[in-house]
């Protein structure tokens, strides 16, 4: 009687085919994280602006109820050359508060021209578990709010009447006067 010869060749290769295709698969989910993950930061807005004396800043554009309702809620540091411009439909009273904001900041409201009306100087940040009642909340009129880092208007001696200039932007957002 002839022994029949065990084939091993085609377990191998039916092995091989399920290791490749797990490891593509956990390489497709990997992709898909990263990609959901950089997904907000890729597709913010930016624009340049410069003070009267010429200090540029890359501002973050708000401007979507939704962007303008998170703002910087939830982070950590602001640098010295950055900030969120919130654009608004029209001019008129404008309410902020700093829930889970957690950087001082210096709060600036400009009128449709881009003109400083109020300036509100080191608006304290708020705290994780803080209660409602010990949320700074502030309101002045304006088309245009600029938040920097605290400190950032008295060091460029900004001042009610300035105009901050409009760079460009990554975005048309503004109508040409």
């Amino acid at each position: 009687m002839k022994k029949k010869r065990k084939v091993c060749g085609k377990n191998k290769s039916n092995r091989l085919y399920v290791i490749f295709a797990v490891l593509l698969l956990l390489a497709g989910i990997g992709f898909l994280f990263s990609f959901l993950r950089n997904q907000g930061c890729r597709h913010k807005k930016f624009c340049d602006l410069t003070f009267p004396d010429g200090y540029k800043i890359k501002a973050e554009l708000a401007l979507t109820e939704t962007e303008r309702q998170r703002g910087l809620m939830f982070r950590k540091s602001i640098g010295e050359k950055d900030g969120m411009f919130f654009v608004f439909e029209n001019f008129g009273k404008k309410y902020f508060w700093m829930k889970n904001t957690f950087v001082d900041l210096d709060i600036i409201f400009l009128d449709n021209d881009f003109r400083i009306v109020r300036i509100f100087s080191n608006v304290p940040r708020s705290y994780e578990d803080a209660p409602e009642y010990n949320i700074f909340r502030l309101s002045a009129n304006g088309k245009y709010v600029l938040e920097v880092k605290a400190g950032l208007a008295a060091k460029h001696s900004l001042k009610k009447g300035d105009v901050i200039t409009i760079g460009k932007c990554s975005e048309k957002v503004f109508r040409i006067r």
